[in-house]
């Protein structure tokens, strides 16, 4: 069996970080007082590639389901913006990883087939799964016990009421 023991050294213990602050008045200074800026964190222009362009804003915003008619100065406005949300991406994903470039604006995809909607679920489709349910029910999950009977009974009445219409 292994025995651990923590040790600490006085002398390691006296490295200061932050000021002694004394009162209220000089925490509330050294809190008021900025050291860094969100602005900081954005790459410059030369950084910043074109991977975003009017064609992805439009796919983007059809995908969304908003207005892709936009003017050209307005498309190129988008473009910048998320060329430089892009770019501040990789510039976080740098900061915080071994390899540089790796991951970041990689990780996204912009592919219609990852919004595309399930087709809509119609009578016929639940009709045939309400048939199909005896045949999933599972002692495992505690489905056993659960009467049907009325269920059924509702549905063949809704079965019935389709048909003739």
């Amino acid at each position: 069996m292994f025995l651990r023991q923590f040790s600490t050294s006085p002398a390691l213990l006296k490295g200061k970080v932050l000021p002694e602050l004394k009162n209220a008045q000089e925490i509330s200074q050294f809190l008021r007082k900025s050291t860094w800026n969100v602005h900081d964190l954005i790459p410059s222009k030369e950084h910043i590639t074109n991977e975003v362009d009017s064609r992805v804003v439009r796919k983007m915003l059809r995908l969304s389901g908003l207005d892709e008619n936009l003017p050209e100065p307005e498309l190129n406005r988008w473009a910048e913006m998320l060329n430089t949300h892009v770019a501040f991406i990789n510039h976080v994903s740098d900061l915080h990883s071994s390899t540089k470039g790796e991951i970041g604006s990689s990780v996204f995809r912009l592919l219609a087939s990852d919004h595309k909607p399930e087709s809509p679920l119609t009578l016929k489709e639940l009709l045939r799964q309400v048939d199909e349910i005896s045949d999933h029910v599972s002692d495992q999950r505690g489905e056993r016990g659960f009467d049907t009977s009325e269920l059924r009974t509702r549905i063949n009445r809704a079965k019935s009421t389709a048909e003739k219409e």
